[in-house]
């Protein structure tokens, strides 16, 4: 026998139907879902649960708020994250304007500071707290103008043994001082040689009718 449908001769598979339109109708009468066990919308990310289903990304952002608007580029956006990247100032209290308020929203000023404040712990294993107290035991001075951090563009950097560790990240066993960034540049420049930062006292006395460097830094 075959199927009970018009123009349909292929075999009976169940209730007078082939198997193609038997499960067609049994598709509709649960309401034209897909073969298969019913879903349990307390599954973590069913399509069934609003809550944790990815469908819902193509409808919310990513703060979970549904998207209200398209941009030129035709790319949906939100107006309630809008408005929060339209805040006059960062968490820190920093004002929000041209210059210091990155493309994406964040405050330059904030990013500046971290990347001040936790590159010597990536690079040197140095903690913020152990920078602090380094600085403190030098006076807040480069060890070797003595200049003030601060004062102009110095900076402080950390200097540390090249013949140790060679590379970006130190082992951190191998830091001598906090130098700023002008006399860290120098003794870089000069490959950590002694004997070419000697040569180049040598030279700049034999060149100097007075001592530039005492009479600079207060020094005799």
């Amino acid at each position: 026998m075959t199927c009970s449908r018009y123009g349909c001769d292929k075999p009976i598979h169940s209730k007078g139907l082939c198997q193609p339109h038997y499960r067609q109708a049994q598709r509709r009468e649960r309401g034209l879902q897909k073969p298969g066990p019913k879903p349990d919308p307390s599954k973590p990310f069913s399509r069934y649960n609003d809550e944790t289903s990815h469908h819902n990304k193509r409808i919310k952002c990513a703060a979970g708020h549904p998207f209200d608007g398209v941009d030129t580029s035709g790319k949906q956006t939100c107006s309630i994250c809008r408005e929060e990247k339209r805040k006059t100032h960062c968490p820190q209290g920093h004002e929000k304007n041209s210059i210091n308020t990155s493309p994406s929203g964040n405050c330059r000023i904030c990013a500046r500071d971290n990347q001040r404040r936790y590159r010597p712990l990536n690079k040197y294993g140095i903690t913020p707290e152990k920078m602090t107290e380094l600085l403190d035991a030098q006076d807040n001075s480069c060890a070797i103008c003595h200049i003030k951090f601060g004062t102009g563009a110095q900076r402080p950097e950390v200097d540390h043994d090249h013949s140790c560790c060679p590379g970006q990240v130190t082992c951190g066993k191998c830091i001598r001082k906090i130098l700023c960034n002008n006399c860290n540049g120098m003794i870089g420049k000069a490959r950590d040689s002694i004997s070419i930062l000697r040569s180049a006292v040598y030279y700049l006395e034999s060149h100097s009718t007075e001592d530039l460097f005492g009479e600079h830094y207060g020094r005799s």
